[in-house]
């Protein structure tokens, strides 16, 4: 027992003095903080030598990936066992949508003030960079793998689109509370969720219009129609509505006729008949022949766009994002929300208390989710290695590459260690699951989606603790050069 006691102590004060003098060459913690917090970095057993450095951070990047393994596994149980239902996971995705995440944004960004902000221009650069490098790559894996023209935009989209906001939360939330990771990083380590909320901005400005662009329905004639209603018993009611509406004027209501013709309907048919005849027809042709110009199509083509835009940007997260902006440059209205005294902070602690809710209700879903395993969706096993490689191991490696030549530049001589972190973690992370979520929504290869995102999810427990080891390793010493 005293044998045991005092290889602990030693192994203890070793690691402890070890772990200052890092400290202190990167200007973060003093040995009587350290000391204060009764920080213990490594623990002995007797026969045993002190962990290396890099297992130490080799132990605290797998730390949060179990965290969201144990958190995926009550979500899978309670799909299993029928507490979390499809219709369950729909109504909690819309909570979430609507009310935790909008909360959190809220209490989170308003803490940014606006030098803040611009001091931090690469989160945002970066967040911009890796949907760009994503979609370069994933037209790469396009066509060096031959996949499917039907599958195209599927496999790029989950190559540029990752989850950028719910996953890393949990890993930067965990690595802020792990002394070695501190002792690592510094006290900005505890900073870490608030600079992934502030990254998420752009996110949230690209990833929505995005998938809304790519995943919206289809256009068919002069009607917008989703793949849904093309499909079985519908379409040849869907054919006979179009060459219908393909029709005008007297033609038009005579096929009408014939559809709905019957003795109830064919005195009212007649009086419709008697009012076309009017002289008021003409007229009515003659808008008919203006909206049929050539100018008419290119003011639909661009009142759907703008219409498409606003949906696309006038969003619960983005509104959100936008209040809390402006909140945090606002001292008095800040002060009034989330200051104790404030007048209005009952209304910043209800947002707060939603807010905690997001990782937890996130974690649920994507573990029911998991639960069903790849699906029935086929994906060529090609497509499918080659994409599930490039999100997770090329375009980690793409990234690193670019921040590591944008510091050479002097790009980030304002960043501290977990703000690099951030931005190199937001290129090891897998596809968002708000893929899934619209291809779903619009019936457009949801099974095959759910098998790329199921392989990915499930590689990322291998790939995720080592890029993130990488990265706290080089991170403080990008930091300590300046």
């Amino acid at each position: 027992m005293h044998a045991f006691r005092r290889i602990s102590t030693f192994n203890h004060n070793r690691t402890r003095y070890s772990a200052i003098s890092l400290d202190k060459c990167l200007h973060l913690e003093t040995k009587e903080s350290l000391k204060a917090r009764g920080t213990t970095l490594v623990f002995a057993l007797p026969g045993f030598f002190p962990q290396p450095p890099d297992a130490i951070i080799f132990s605290a990047s797998a730390q949060p990936v179990i965290k969201i393994g144990m958190l995926c596994a009550v979500g899978s149980w309670c799909a299993n066992k029928g507490i979390l239902t499809e219709d369950g996971r729909r109504v909690l995705s819309g909570i979430t949508y609507h009310v935790f995440g909008p909360c959190l944004f809220l209490t989170k960004l308003s803490d940014f003030p606006l030098s803040e902000i611009l001091r931090l221009w690469p989160l945002n650069a970066n967040m911009v960079l890796t949907h760009l490098l994503g979609a370069c790559i994933g037209l790469l894996v396009v066509r060096l793998a031959s996949s499917p023209p039907s599958l195209h935009k599927h496999l790029v989209l989950s190559s540029s689109v990752g989850n950028v906001a719910n996953l890393p939360l949990v890993v930067m939330d965990s690595l802020g509370r792990d002394p070695n990771v501190i002792a690592v990083l510094g006290p900005s380590a505890s900073n870490g969720v608030l600079y992934l909320m502030l990254a998420s901005v752009a996110a949230t400005f690209i990833q929505w219009p995005l998938l809304s662009h790519f995943m919206r329905p289809v256009k068919i004639g002069e009607e917008v129609v989703s793949n849904l209603m093309m499909q079985g018993p519908a379409l040849p009611l869907m054919q006979m509505l179009m060459s219908v509406l393909k029709g005008s004027g007297v033609p038009m209501m005579q096929k009408l006729i014939t559809v709905l013709k019957s003795p109830d309907s064919w005195p009212m048919a007649q009086k419709v008949m008697s009012v076309l005849k009017d002289p008021g027809w003409p007229l009515l042709q003659k808008m008919m022949s203006v909206l049929n110009g050539p100018g008419w199509p290119f003011l639909q083509k661009t009142m759907s766009v703008l219409k498409a835009t606003r949906d696309a940007f006038l969003t619960p997260p983005i509104l959100s994002s936008v209040a809390a902006l402006v909140v945090g440059q606002i001292p008095a209205l800040k002060a009034a929300l989330f200051s104790p005294s404030g007048q209005l902070h009952l209304i910043g602690e209800v947002a707060n208390v939603f807010g905690e809710c997001l990782i937890p209700s996130v974690m649920l879903m994507l573990g029911a989710n998991l639960s069903k395993g790849p699906g029935a969706g086929e994906v060529p096993a090609l497509s499918l290695i080659c994409t599930v490689i490039a999100r997770l191991v090329v375009l980690p490696t793409v990234g690193t590459a670019c921040i590591l030549g944008a510091h050479s530049l002097g790009l980030l001589k304002q960043c501290d260690p977990t703000v690099l972190v951030v931005m190199l973690l937001t290129h090891a992370v897998p596809t968002a699951l708000m893929l899934h979520g619209m291809a779903t929504m619009y019936s457009d290869k949801e099974d095959e989606v759910a098998n790329i995102l199921f392989w990915q999810y499930l590689a990322c427990v291998i790939t995720l603790p080592i890029c993130m080891s990488v990265f706290l390793s080089i991170a403080p010493q990008l930091a300590a050069k300046g």
